[in-house]
């Protein structure tokens, strides 16, 4: 346990208090804000700093430090474990700058001010998150294109497909046994098409023993469904 100064009355106060004893001041406020100028403080941005995981993080401190609300940073893990990690990081992180692009556009340089006494480094970092939000923008919105390209070239290759799955089809229904299936006779009377034909001598000997009576004069089929003969 130490002894610190309370910012609202300057009196000493515990560091394990929640709220200053004298006047009421929020003690583990004022303590979290400390360590996160120092945390701020701590990461540092080169001239040719690439890392654009550096940068964003410090957006966020500053972002929490002037009280403007935004998504929890994510905690990352080291660089130098697996790829599939490594990839699940940055799908993570590109996503909380998605997030909060918008709100990034809100810092100004007196959120900077706020947290630095050094003027070269605000207007370094500034200009450091400038350059970021702007990188992002751009490739959101390449993203964005690249997406509706492939959205439209899927869109364009599933109708070429129909269109010859359609064709191949009208190829391939098989006419010949569509043909096949148009000529078979059915009968007359009833539609079905369990036809026979009444041979000659079938119908001679039915002539022989009926005469002019006979039901087969003159008729070649017969349908073994309802017998009807034509």
């Amino acid at each position: 346990m130490a002894l610190i100064k309370c910012n609202e009355c300057s009196k000493e106060v515990s560091d394990q208090a929640e709220t200053c004893p004298n006047c009421g001041y929020p003690i583990a406020k004022q303590i979290q804000k400390q360590l996160n100028i120092e945390k701020y403080s701590k990461i540092t941005l080169a001239t040719n700093e690439k890392s654009g995981h550096k940068i964003a993080q410090k957006l966020y401190y500053v972002l929490l430090l002037n009280n403007i609300p935004c998504t929890p940073f994510p905690t990352l893990g080291d660089m130098e474990r697996s790829s599939p990690t490594i990839r699940e990081d940055l799908k993570m992180y590109r996503k909380w700058i998605k997030e909060n692009l918008g709100i990034f556009k809100r810092v100004t340089i007196d959120n900077i001010k706020n947290i630095s006494n050094n003027d070269t480094e605000v207007l370094h970092d500034y200009n450091e998150y400038k350059r970021f939000i702007e990188h992002n923008e751009i490739l959101n919105k390449k993203r964005e294109e690249s997406k509706k390209e492939l959205e439209e070239e899927m869109k364009q290759l599933d109708l070429k497909l129909k269109r010859e799955l359609e064709e191949t089809e009208r190829k391939y229904d098989s006419p010949l046994e569509q043909t096949s299936t148009n000529n078979i006779p059915k009968c007359p009377h009833c539609g079905s098409q369990r036809i026979e034909n009444i041979g000659t001598l079938n119908r001679a000997v039915s002539v022989g023993l009926f005469g002019l009576a006979s039901s087969k004069i003159g008729k070649t089929k017969q349908c073994k469904s309802c017998g009807y003969k034509w």
